[in-house]
């Protein structure tokens, strides 16, 4: 069916040649002219509203910028292409047309509360707070839609009393404004009333049942709160039924098809959203998402980068790429994207499992620690988190501190069939050590997981029985096939044998499935000293930076290796050097830098590293202590 007012097509009239068999198009060519070579920017608008109450967002975008090829300064098609496009998820082109609005001297009554939506959208609370935080409307409707948005913006400054009092104003002005009350419902969660939160915005759908936002906070608590995953879908699917283009709400339900794995239903939905907003930065990175959950690394990671360049600082794409890069084994950028995601979101336990699990596999046992340790908060009940922690300890060579935690990581999921770990450790730690060797192994011959294997090995090499250890070692190796850990494991317990040839292969093993598992690139390394073969630890670690050139380990690997055979001093400060521009937010190749100065005797250029190491990173406590 074509629309009596279709959106214009411009068609210059020297290109159109008609001929005898060609009428027929020549026709619908003209038609399609009448329709809109003529039209006002007046008549183009009216076209865009009815477009508009159909819900058809898309087609009422073209005839508003239609409209503004015509006359750009209209301002009533400048605000309208702005709420639109706040409608379709576009914030920031949103802000864009709204400011040329209200320049435009289009009503502020109008224009404003779009306009604050579309800042808070953002995250720009500041500049909220700063362009409008004194601006005084009058309406009703107008004071309470930009009053929500004011106190949304106060609350993410952190400005909980300013928060509140414009929520209060907001409910003054209009006390059944449907997003103010909502944010009241907001409030509630955050004091943990649930129940009083789901009755209010039950409220709010008993008076306005077509209400998307409601269904979407709605969907939200029943999901994240109550964990009531199907109910939840039903709400988001209200949501979209009410607002067919409501991104957030298609963006939560390709999330609860991929939380229970009904890969080809995210597909679909994803495939809805592109019919509406093919190039939004939320759709690739849902795409990225369906990629990544199909095993699909390659492209997600494209989509993922494709994001990145749009929403450089995002957390959640910062976490994917991080993740996308750990699969794809690329452990330094791993490390780079999920650091960042972390310093950007402190609390993201996604970002801090993933990077100390690539700390992890980098052999940066000292920073995997440290990482580790600020996610171990009193109340923490990650058994993932805990599970990591034994990993941690284990690689640290602290085997009775990563017992503690495989026993907190199955306590902490008492569902999960591995808690009888728990009772085992539990029995291992009161001294009954036969009934709890029973035990660990019995369930590590019939769980698929590592964690009865690794608390096994653990308490095997606290207790120095080493050919115990073996037996555990090799029992976890079948289950993490392709994986290096096992046999760096195995070369470990060797060298505690003193059979340095054993060990020496397992470690070979190791690199041969990874050979950038530094773990056992430095275990190598070490047997290579012992045998007085320097060149030969020193092309391990020129191996792995073959692969990875700004590998930290092995910079400072390579550059402590040409120090101790003393190779000349502007070979030791090349490669440390080397190791700053490669890594310059790390603390230890600045601090090993100052270091060899000092031994060098040459205390001015030591000094002068010092201060340049401060001014790079004022908030290192050992670099100031150094200078």
């Amino acid at each position: 069916m074509i629309s009596s007012n279709p959106p214009c097509v411009s068609i210059s009239m020297k290109t159109i040649h008609f001929k005898a068999r060609d009428l027929a198009l020549g026709f619908a060519v003209v038609l399609l002219l009448g329709a809109c070579g003529g039209e006002k920017p007046e008549v183009m608008l009216a076209s865009a509203k009815s477009f508009l109450a159909k819900n058809d967002n898309k087609a009422a975008i073209i005839q508003i910028k239609n409209a503004l090829q015509s006359d750009p300064n209209l301002a009533e098609a400048r605000y309208l292409l702005g709420t639109t496009l706040l409608d379709s998820g576009d914030p920031t082109g949103a802000e864009a047309e709204l400011r040329k609005a209200l320049e435009l001297k289009y009503s502020r009554e109008q224009v404003i509360p779009p306009l604050a939506r579309a800042i808070v959208a953002r995250g720009q609370y500041k500049k909220l707070v700063d362009d409008f935080g004194k601006t005084e409307l009058t309406t009703a409707p107008a004071k309470a839609d930009f009053l929500t948005s004011l106190a949304s913006a106060y609350s993410g400054l952190g400005k909980a009393d300013l928060a509140l009092a414009a929520h209060e104003a907001a409910l003054l002005a209009q006390p059944d404004f449907a997003p103010a009350v909502l944010n009241q419902a907001r409030r509630q969660i955050q004091l943990r009333d649930v129940d009083g939160a789901m009755a209010t915005i039950d409220g709010v759908l008993a008076k306005a049942p077509g209400e998307a936002d409601a269904w979407m906070l709605k969907g939200n608590v029943l999901l994240y709160v109550k964990g009531q995953r199907d109910e939840a879908l039903q709400a988001y699917t209200k949501a979209v039924e009410f607002k067919p283009a409501f991104l957030a709400a298609h963006s939560a339900i390709v999330q609860v098809f991929m939380q229970q794995e009904k890969v080809a239903e995210a597909g679909a939905q994803i495939e809805l959203v592109k019919k509406f907003a093919p190039n939004h930065p939320q759709t690739k990175l849902l795409s990225a998402q369906l990629a990544y959950q199909e095993k699909n690394y390659k492209l997600a990671r494209d989509l993922t980068q494709q994001v990145l360049k749009v929403v450089p600082d995002d957390p959640k794409v910062l976490i994917l790429a991080g993740a996308v890069e750990l699969r794809l084994n690329s452990l330094i950028q791993a490390e780079t994207y999920l650091s960042k995601a972390l310093q950007k979101e402190p609390k993201a336990a996604l970002a801090r499992r993933l990077l100390i699990t690539t700390y992890l596999r980098t052999g940066q046992s000292a920073k995997a620690l440290a990482t580790l340790l600020p996610g171990l908060s009193a109340d923490s009940s990650d058994p993932e988190l805990f599970s990591l922690a034994g990993e941690v300890y284990l690689q640290s060579g602290d085997p009775k501190k990563a017992e503690e935690y495989f026993a907190r990581a199955a306590k902490a999921d008492p569902k999960d069939p591995r808690k009888r770990t728990s009772l085992a450790l539990a029995h291992l730690v009161g001294g009954n050590a036969d009934t709890a060797f029973n035990e660990l192994e019995e369930i590590a011959a019939s769980d698929t997981s590592p964690m009865a294997d690794l608390a096994l090995i653990s308490a095997h090499l606290r207790r120095n029985e080493l050919d115990r250890a073996l037996k555990a070692i090799d029992r976890l190796e079948k289950k993490q096939p392709g994986k290096p850990f096992a046999a760096n494991l195995r070369g470990r317990t060797f060298v505690a044998r003193n059979e340095l040839a054993a060990a020496r292969a397992s470690f070979e093993s190791a690199v041969a499935t990874d050979p950038t598992f530094f773990p056992a690139v430095a275990s190598l390394a070490s047997l290579d000293l012992v045998e007085k073969k320097p060149e030969d630890a020193r092309k391990r670690f020129e191996a792995v930076l073959a692969k990875e050139p700004k590998h930290p380990q092995a910079l400072l690997a390579l550059a402590t290796l040409a120090a101790k055979t003393g190779a000349p001093k502007p070979e030791v400060i090349g490669l440390l050097g080397r190791a700053i521009d490669a890594n310059p937010t790390e603390v230890m190749p600045r601090l090993l830098l100052v270091d060899y100065y000092l031994r060098e005797k040459d205390v001015k250029q030591a000094s002068s590293t010092a201060q340049s190491a401060v001014a790079a990173l004022p908030d290192s406590p050992e670099l100031l202590d150094a200078l």
